[in-house]
């Protein structure tokens, strides 16, 4: 048998062919013998794989800069014509032919020869091409490849001028700088040159590029942060939480600053547009009902209000892949036009609508497997402990996804916010509907931001300069990772009757105190269950309030008898203020999240529900019920532990020993 390949094998591109020489030597190491001379066989291949000009196959080289990469890839091929031992050598690199080491950088230069073939062939096609042979090469292709060859060239003049830089240090410490522009020399008798001076950074007065605020400091390269909204509930909560964003960055209705300059930093919540529109960087799904005031706003995208309703139960909800599918792609598109994404903030509520809670079961875990290293926190609606027990039983049904796929979930129930919206405390509304409540609840989901948007423009003499994030939020509230469930409380909700009369001598202490106590969204939080409770972390987003204030608060109710802490927490709390200058025309307004031991009240209420809850009816199994009464009673059980006061414990175990 001859080297020379069957003709089956010579017609094979090179990355096939090369699989086949692989799939050759590890039939020669297996000992097969049933092809009889397969050494000689594997030559052939090697030999035509030696002849190849290059070991990607030609529909891979997409561009004309992907061939020069390959140009570039390849040394030893450029001057396979002129010798098979020039090559770009590094100084003190070994050449592979000849294993001497090299002492300068040179190149060959490309042998007359390879124009002289290039030439030829230029003929030959052109030959052709005027014949108009069928199948043969046209003007368009003599054109291309004519084009190409001279890229070729230009790429080798490029790299050989980069090569013949003279790559020693003019004096120390200037390393590679003389393949750059050379520096300004500083004058002096040693003419040595100095690196520019750094740029100022002291506090400007904010315009453009600036924070807002007669003392702002340079905008800085932020993350943003995605909020979806799912359901009636969700849907209703995000409208109210978006309005209190845009009114917070002075934004008119079509999504544009008022003042001509963007107040705060526009990429937490905000897209801008090619026409300096900014947009919303929001998800709504819902029935259409639920989508209807969203296109009446005129202020979020089309492309993000989608429509997402089903008649089905939880389970139909869960495998609805389709739906599923939509909305996780407008979320990945949301995250691919950001610089940056640092989380997600998710509003719903659970046992409100059956077959959603089913499809935001899924989200989370699509969310989860793709964006698994960024924070996800929940404003989530619950029904109150005293409700309807088949809606606290389907509630229990989101729990598994609650706990495993998101970091900090805020809990709320309306009766609470309404009663709430109706004090004299809050909004001061005789009977609160849908738009008050959802007015409150969007306060929440807007303040987990505001020191992200705003902190930035606070001089550290009047207030906290520095932001905390939702990376922070979630380290200071959750000390293990099942106990990362919060209650929420307002501060500072002044109806717009009385805020002409509102006096704070201390401006934010009042503030502070109300979303400590008596401004508890939560039924199972309130000033008298409060006394047989324990807080294990609290975080104080204070917009409006002097750090003082805020801190002279704290150490008020640390003090107060009222309020019980876990004696293993360092602290207890954490305090965020930013006071800029449109929040000191406005009321001061607090934010409080909350880990307090009873929101297992929350899940008593659920697991309890359970009882009620029939496993064919909502689609799912009797073994899956059974699970997810046996987590909701370990949960409740692990924040009975978490109360308990270690130096018991740690005395009782001395005891034993």
């Amino acid at each position: 048998m001859t080297t020379r390949l069957p003709a089956q094998l010579s017609r094979l591109p090179a990355d096939r062919l090369r699989r086949v020489a692989e799939a050759l030597e590890q039939l020669q190491e297996a000992g097969f013998s049933e092809i009889t001379n397969l050494g000689l066989l594997q030559t052939a291949v090697h030999s035509k794989l030696g002849n190849c000009p290059a070991r990607i196959p030609e529909e891979d080289l997409t561009s004309e800069y992907t061939g020069m990469c390959l140009w570039a890839w390849t040394p030893k091929r450029w001057f396979q014509e002129t010798s098979r031992t020039a090559a770009m050598q590094a100084r003190g690199a070994k050449n592979e032919a000849t294993n001497e080491t090299a002492e300068t950088i040179e190149l060959a230069p490309i042998a007359d020869k390879v124009q002289a073939k290039f030439d030829g062939r230029i003929q030959k096609m052109s030959a052709v091409a005027a014949e108009g042979r069928l199948g043969g090469p046209t003007t368009s292709d003599v054109d291309r490849f004519r084009g190409w060859f001279e890229s070729m060239k230009k790429a080798d003049a490029e790299l050989r001028s980069f090569v013949t830089l003279i790559p020693e240090p003019k004096q120390a410490g200037d390393g590679p700088s003389a393949l750059f522009s050379m520096l300004p020399s500083s004058g002096g008798a040693s003419g040595r040159q100095e690196l520019p001076k750094a740029l100022d950074t002291k506090r400007k007065t904010g315009t453009g590029g600036y924070c807002g605020g007669k003392t702002a400091l340079p905008m800085k390269t932020r993350g943003s942060v995605m909020m979806l909204h799912i359901g009636d509930s969700g849907c209703s909560t995000g409208l109210g939480s978006w309005g209190h964003i845009m009114s917070d960055h002075q934004l008119d209705g079509d999504g544009r600053p008022k003042d001509g300059t963007f107040y705060g930093r526009s990429s937490i919540h905000f897209a801008e547009s090619v026409t300096g529109r900014y947009v919303p960087r929001a998800i709504f799904a819902g029935s259409e009902s639920d989508l209807g005031p969203l296109h009446a706003a005129k202020i979020f995208a089309p492309t993000s209000l989608l429509q997402a309703a089903g008649n089905g139960n939880f389970g139909e909800g869960r495998m609805d892949s389709e739906t599923v599918e939509k909305i996780f792609d407008c979320t990945r598109m949301q995250m691919e036009q950001a610089d940056y994404g640092l989380g997600f903030i998710i509003t719903h509520a659970v046992g409100e609508d059956d077959y959603l809670s089913g499809v935001l079961v899924q989200l989370l875990q699509r969310i989860s497997a793709q964006y698994g290293k960024k924070h996800k926190f929940t404003v989530t609606g619950v029904p109150s402990p005293a409700g309807d027990a088949l809606s606290r039983g389907r509630s229990a049904l989101s729990e598994h996804a609650l706990m495993e796929h998101v970091d900090v979930a805020t809990f709320y129930d309306q009766s609470a916010v309404a009663a709430l919206a109706s004090s004299k405390y809050g909004l001061g509304v005789a009977s609160p509907g849908q738009d008050q409540i959802s007015n409150l609840v969007g306060r929440v989901a807007r303040g987990l931001t505001g020191p992200l948007r705003f902190a930035g423009s606070v001089p550290a003499n009047e207030g906290s300069s520095g932001g905390r994030g939702l990376n922070s939020l979630a380290t200071n509230l959750v000390p293990y990772p099942r106990i990362h469930f919060m209650l929420a409380g307002l501060g500072g909700i002044t109806s717009e009757a009385m805020s002409d009369f509102n006096i704070d001598g201390v401006r934010g202490y009042v503030a502070t105190g109300q979303a400590s106590s008596i401004g508890s969204l939560s039924s199972v939080l309130t000033p008298a269950s409060r006394r047989d409770a324990k807080t294990i972390a609290m975080s104080l987003l204070c917009r409006g309030v002097h750090h003082y204030a805020s801190m002279s608060k704290v150490m008020e109710t640390k003090a107060d008898r009222d309020y019980k802490f876990v004696n293993w927490s360092p602290s207890g709390f954490s305090i965020s203020c930013f006071e800029d200058s449109a929040s000191k025309k406005l009321n001061p307004e607090v934010v409080c999240l909350e880990n307090n031991v009873n929101v297992r009240e929350v899940f008593s209420s659920w697991q309890a529900g359970m009882d009620t809850l029939e496993a064919a009816a909502h689609g799912i199994e009797q073994g899956e019920k059974q699970e997810i009464s046996e987590e909701l009673s370990a949960l409740c059980q692990d924040y009975q532990e978490v109360a308990a006061d270690r130096v018991q414990e740690d005395e009782e175990e001395e005891e034993e020993e």
